[in-house]
């Protein structure tokens, strides 16, 4: 949850109340914008006077003394908001008729001639700077001055003088012949409101603030408190705006004005994030504040009253201070429009299963409606048991991210669903990862993205290039088709911060995610040597390896179904669920299938289904080495644009020699260090007893991968999880990662790259259901 405002509100009384009492409220709300606090007071109430027998119409002076409330709390400014340079009195009996004026400057004591009269109405007008406001026949009457208004040239016009326009009254007076000094003093109040304005960014939010604006500002009002306002909402006349204020890319700023009373009243709002322009009040006071995320643009609406929700006030003697923080997350919150016109299109030139995204606090945009690399697919492997065209089209209705890892916010920090694309904000740390995905409107995912947060975009995906060593054995066992051939690798797994760890490295290194054979969906491995996994969902709550093997993140495949086409699409409905073999799911033979897909054993359609999830495919009818082959990436590729799962011959290379082992595909497969293609001082078995990788120079095994050196490929000792419980295994000791291929034409394995601590095997076997790390190979033409 983001917290949306923070509104604390100092409300006025009616008049008269004081501008210096406080009543403090503290409101939260949900939403993506900002967090703001409003404080307004008032004047104190005014005292009757005592009651005077007296003769009326009678000549008569009075004394008495007039002073501007003070405003507690207040730092100095350039306008004083409480000093009375100028004063008009004017003292109307109870009919309402003028019976003595005065206007003077500089002293705060008055003495006005007038006549002797009961149930008088003494008004102090202060700081007008015209000696002849309230001259001529009209003013004669009290309605008259009741009516009269005071203008504005400029929206800030009320800013610019020294002192602040005030009013004030003493009702119920007796005055009586002769002399007379009041004992009660005047006390005037704040015919304007003071706004003051503190607008920031969310921390690492990577905002800066361009300008902004305030609207709707009354340029009139009654000099006189009224119950009802000087202006009329559809004269344009009576309006101002404060126009573009420049704020130069700053994080904050901060603004104090002053504006007359605008009273627009209340609106049955709950939520912070429903006070918007499409529910106020006509003419309501709001700020326009734009910003910059990148290239991006931002735009925030706020608008004042004296609450966060539902109030729309501004009152005169009010003292408002609005604290907005600005965030750019606008999925639930029409407060805040993002214009996304230049952001960069990570799907542009094709779409997949995975985008990597360089740039921090920065807006992204991938296209939401098509599965993977959109190639056609076909029945077998369908999530819908029918086929599939090209670029068949999913209708999301929502996005949202799933996890990410680093922290909350950390990778992902926005995400919104518009016109068919996926738009994301990163957050500002450099390296990890995310799983976004979008969902119908029953709030079923259609579809799930991994989000590769690192360092280089994918131009700048580092490579390597593999020499195969397919090397012919037994011609009457073996399958001889494949030749030696170059394979550009990526320099690390998928998800990996960095190519290669060494044991003297202090800094956490994210090395890998952990996926299910044929699934296109990472999950989070160790984020660090000790393997400890930490990721975080979009509410911000934290899951770590206990959790992500709860009820909730963990079922069994036999518990979802046994028909392929339904478990495929409950993996995709359900992208961090690792789905469990069922040990009672065997063969004829009793032999297990270890396969997340129920029931995927030679020669069923589960298991050939199995087979052609990463687009693999065996070649014969017998168990020969290497024969399988690679048809074409699929939907279920978890490879970015242009790279997709590798072939079963990549790290032939590994190893050096045939061993003469039996079966056939073991005779890449040692146990012997001197067969080991790596540096001397690698060509080493070492025992968990005597501490695995952990301590060794690297954290896992190198390999030279054209020959017998020269370049070399690192795999990290990331352990495995394991497809019967969940549960992670073998950190520091197994460097292990997947092939597109089934192991052969007869197995429910598939094939893998086992590099563990006791042991090389380039073409080794496991069961499906198990999560390995993934290194893709870059397509050919």
């Amino acid at each position: 949850m983001i917290r949306l405002f923070e509104y604390r509100v100092y409300r006025t009384q009616e008049e008269p109340v004081p501008f210096c009492w406080k009543v403090l409220f503290v409101l939260f709300m949900l939403g993506t914008l900002l967090a703001m606090t409003a404080v307004c007071s008032s004047c104190q109430p005014e005292e009757d006077m005592e009651a005077i027998g007296a003769e009326e119409d009678l000549p008569a002076t009075i004394r008495l003394e007039v002073r501007g409330e003070e405003l507690v709390n207040i730092a100095t400014r350039d306008i004083n908001e409480s000093v009375v340079s100028n004063l008009h009195i004017l003292v109307y009996n109870s009919s309402g008729e003028l019976i003595g004026q005065k206007y003077q400057t500089g002293s705060s004591t008055v003495t006005v001639n007038t006549r002797s009269a009961t149930g008088c109405t003494i008004y102090a007008v202060a700081n007008t700077g015209k000696a002849d406001l309230f001259k001529g026949y009209a003013i004669h009457k009290e309605s008259y001055l009741k009516s009269m208004v005071y203008s504005l040239t400029n929206w800030d016009d009320l800013g610019k003088s020294t002192n602040l326009p005030m009013t004030g009254s003493m009702k119920s007076v007796n005055i009586k012949a002769g002399a007379q000094t009041l004992s009660t003093r005047l006390v005037l109040t704040r015919m304007v409101a003071r706004v003051e304005l503190k607008i920031k960014v969310k921390e690492s939010s990577g905002i800066t603030i361009t300008d902004y604006s305030v609207k709707n500002i009354p340029s009139r009002s009654y000099y006189i408190s009224s119950t009802s306002d000087a202006v009329q909402t559809t004269t344009a006349a009576h309006w101002k705006e404060s126009g573009v204020i420049a704020a130069s890319g700053t994080t904050s700023v901060s603004k104090t004005f002053y504006m007359f009373e605008n009273r627009r009243g209340t609106k049955s709002i709950s939520a912070q994030k429903d006070k918007t322009t499409a529910n106020a009040p006509a003419k309501a006071t709001y700020v326009v504040i734009h910003g910059l995320v990148g290239a991006v643009t931002v735009t925030w609406t706020v608008y004042l009253g004296e609450n966060n929700t539902s109030d729309f006030n501004i009152k005169r003697n009010g003292n408002y201070t609005y604290n907005i923080t600005l965030n750019d997350v606008a999925a639930t919150d029409t407060r805040v429009v993002v214009d996304f016109a230049g952001t960069e299109d990570l799907s542009s030139a094709g779409t997949a299963n995975c985008y990597l995204a360089k740039k921090v606090n920065t807006w992204y945009k991938f296209k939401a409606t098509v599965r993977g690399n959109g190639v056609a697919t076909a029945a077998l492997i369908s999530p819908t048991g029918s086929a599939l065209a090209a670029n068949a089209a999913i209708s999301p209705a929502s996005a949202e991210l799933v996890w990410e890892t680093n922290g909350h916010g950390k990778i992902i920090q926005g995400v919104i669903l518009k016109d068919g694309y996926v738009y994301f904000k990163t957050g500002p740390t450099t390296e990890g990862n995310a799983v976004i995905a979008v969902k119908d409107r029953s709030g079923n995912v259609l579809w799930s993205w991994h989000i590769w947060k690192t360092h280089f975009n994918l131009a700048e995906m580092p490579t390597q290039t593999y020499k195969t060593n397919p090397r012919i054995m037994n011609a009457s066992l073996y399958y001889n088709g494949l030749i030696s051939r170059n394979l550009i690798m990526m320099d690390r797994n998928v998800g990996a911060e960095a190519e290669i760890l060494y044991n003297s490295d202090t800094k956490e290194k994210t090395l890998s995610l952990f996926y299910q054979f044929g699934r296109k969906d990472p999950f989070p491995a160790g984020k660090n040597k000790a393997g400890e996994i930490s990721i975080y969902d979009k509410d911000g709550n934290h899951l770590d390896e206990p959790a992500l093997r709860g009820d909730k993140y963990i079922k069994m495949n036999s518990l979802i179904s046994r028909e392929t086409a339904s478990i495929i699409a409950y993996a995709i409905a359900h992208p961090l669920t690792f789905i469990l073999y069922d040990m009672a799911d065997v063969n004829t033979e009793y032999i297990p299938s270890y396969n997340w897909i129920y029931g995927a054993f030679s020669p069923t359609t589960a298991w050939k289904a199995s087979n052609n999830l990463w687009g693999g495919d065996v070649n014969g009818v017998s168990s020969l080495a290497l024969d399988t082959k690679f048809i074409q990436k699929t939907i279920y590729d978890p490879c970015p644009l242009g790279w997709h799962m590798p072939p079963q011959d990549v790290w032939t290379n590994f190893t050096t020699t045939n061993t003469g082992e039996i079966p056939p595909m073991l005779d890449y497969n040692t146990t012997i260090p001197t067969y080991y293609n790596s540096p001397a001082e690698e060509k080493i078995n070492v025992t968990v007893e005597g501490g695995g990788f952990f301590k060794t120079t690297v954290y896992g095994r190198r390999f030279f991968i054209s020959s017998t050196s020269g370049e070399q490929a690192f795999y990290p000792a990331v352990g495995y999880r394991y497809g019967g419980n969940g549960q992670v295994y073998n950190i520091g000791y197994y460097c292990c990662v997947w092939s597109s291929s089934p192991y052969d034409n007869s197995s429910s394995f598939a094939h893998y790259l086992g590099a563990i601590n006791e042991g090389v095997g380039p073409t080794s076997a496991a069961g499906r259901g198990h999560g390995f790390p993934v290194r893709c190979v870059k397509e050919t033409p």
